[in-house]
């Protein structure tokens, strides 16, 4: 869930910089359909809806566009709010662990001011 609930770059640049292999990351991000899908289609209504209004041939657009807004709305919470339940729960579990980590010197200047 954290792979596909937390922002793409940074999760992407971290799964690299801790040498994860390759296949089980794009394995384990591939539910990220499911947030992608309803944001495209959102797109795609808002430009069916903006077509001049001659044509009438997608007068159902402005209807589908507010069910695909709400969804995709529903789905970023959902996810966003879901990997942020896991990482807290992680940290606390792992307290000891984290709190045993050493702090690189960015960190520490960033401590002392």
């Amino acid at each position: 869930m954290c792979l596909v609930g937390l922002p793409d770059w940074p999760t992407s640049v971290l799964c690299g910089v801790m040498r994860l292999d390759l296949i089980p990351v794009i394995l384990a991000t591939l539910p990220v359909v499911i947030v992608i899908v309803p944001v495209v289609l959102t797109g795609t209504f808002i430009y069916l809806d903006s077509l001049p209004e001659q044509d009438e041939a997608y007068p159902w657009a402005a209807t589908a566009l507010g069910v695909c807004v709400s969804t995709s709305a529903v789905i970023q919470v959902a996810t966003l709010t879901s990997a942020t339940y896991i990482v807290e729960r992680t940290m606390s579990e792992r307290k000891l662990e984290v709190d045993g980590l050493e702090l690189d010197t960015e960190e520490k200047k960033q401590m002392n001011t």
